[in-house]
């Protein structure tokens, strides 16, 4: 005769107690049915609560957990090709059902002979889900894997520790933490390498206010089909002004149309970049981040040649500003929540506006102390 439970084996189930006497209050348990350990064995329930108990249909009535209703409306697979009902991420009771892997993260393994009864769905096909109740223990580790077994399920923060399970995830200083302290021990990361990048940030702005080669504070802003170029010293006193005009523009000259008040003036590439070439190769250049990408290519194309500016990686003052400031960032999606980016200072709007943050920048860095804090304040 054949059993007709079977169709429920792997599935989480509702247990009423049959013979509960008029007046009493049946037992009422939830679980997932397991089949019979021995053959013509009672089947078993491995209820929520950790226990195993057999649940002869004499005695208890088996439902599915969801209804018939509720599983047509679910319009996702319900079992995998081989017939066995199907688990996911968020809906798996991985106390009762585990895959090997999950099994060897709990010290144990599926014995000789032991059938999958469920399945857990992965990006590309499936992975055949074991009974936890069925399964064997592993031999005991030696003592050296045995410690790092426990240093991995260990949070290095609040000391908390689990005996099974999946080691707790890596910090940023790859120390495992568990789920409550990622977020402390990333903020104290991050607060860690805000006072090293303050640090370098100070030593970079009195380099550069040192330097006897008078650095150049250049800003060049794409004003398509222009380039918006402004140059100025240390002190912010602004050398160059002007909107570059490639010669294939027709712009009329502002000679025949003077620009608005407070409007650089337009001027024709082909015989302003010679100039520039020889002044901005000459010089140490300091930008706010990669903007002189444009004006190499708009100067190469007007010269009719390579130009190259003498442009150091180190010398972008956006990543300097953003790390003395240390604002952490925590924009993003959630699978990000604890990381530790700086926050990217905004671009001015306009590049009188930027040679003068530059310029206030470079002094409140000069001036920070060791410890960090700045003179007179960010």
């Amino acid at each position: 005769m054949s059993d007709p439970y079977t169709d429920l084996y792997g599935r989480r189930v509702h247990a009423v107690e049959r013979t509960a006497t008029v007046g009493q209050e049946p037992i009422r348990l939830t679980g997932v049915l397991l089949p019979p350990a021995e053959p013509y064995g009672a089947r078993r329930l491995h209820v929520d609560q950790a226990a195993v108990i057999e649940v002869e249909t004499v005695d208890w009535i088996l439902t599915d957990e969801r209804t018939a209703a509720g599983r047509k409306a679910d319009r996702r697979v319900q079992e995998c090709p081989a017939g066995r009902p199907v688990y996911r991420y968020g809906d798996l009771p991985a106390h009762q059902l585990a895959t090997d892997t999950m099994l060897r993260r709990m010290r144990r393994r599926r014995r000789d002979g032991q059938a999958p009864i469920a399945s857990y769905m992965l990006n590309k096909g499936y992975a055949p889900l074991y009974a936890v109740a069925d399964a064997e223990e592993l031999p005991p580790l030696s003592p050296v894997r045995q410690e790092a077994w426990d240093r991995a399920r260990t949070c290095a923060l609040c000391g908390a520790t689990r005996s099974a399970g999946a080691p707790y995830g890596l910090g940023h200083d790859q120390q495992r933490y568990c789920e409550p302290c990622q977020e402390p021990a990333a903020e104290r990361f991050f607060r860690a390498q805000h006072a090293e990048r303050r640090e370098a940030a100070a030593a970079w702005a009195r380099e550069v206010l040192a330097d006897p080669g008078a650095p150049l504070l250049v800003v060049a802003r794409p004003w398509y089909p222009s380039l918006h170029l402004m140059y100025a010293n240390l002190a912010g006193e602004v050398l160059f002004d002007h909107r570059l005009q490639p010669s294939w523009n027709d712009r009329e000259p502002d000679s025949v149309q003077p620009p608005a008040p407070g409007t650089p003036c337009y001027v024709d590439a082909v015989d302003v970049a010679p100039q520039l070439r020889d002044v901005l190769t000459a010089r140490r250049l300091i930008v706010w981040d990669y903007e002189l990408d444009h004006l190499e290519h708009f100067l190469s194309d007007a010269v009719a040649g390579t130009v190259t500016l003498p442009i150091r990686d180190g010398d972008r003052f956006a990543r300097h500003w953003s790390g003395w400031l240390g604002e952490r960032d925590l924009s993003g999606p959630t699978a990000y929540r604890h990381n530790v980016r700086f926050r990217r200072p905004r671009w001015p709007d306009t590049p009188a506006e930027t040679i003068a943050t530059m310029c206030e920048g470079l002094r409140q860095m000069s001036q920070s102390s060791a410890s960090g804090e700045s003179g007179e304040g960010a």
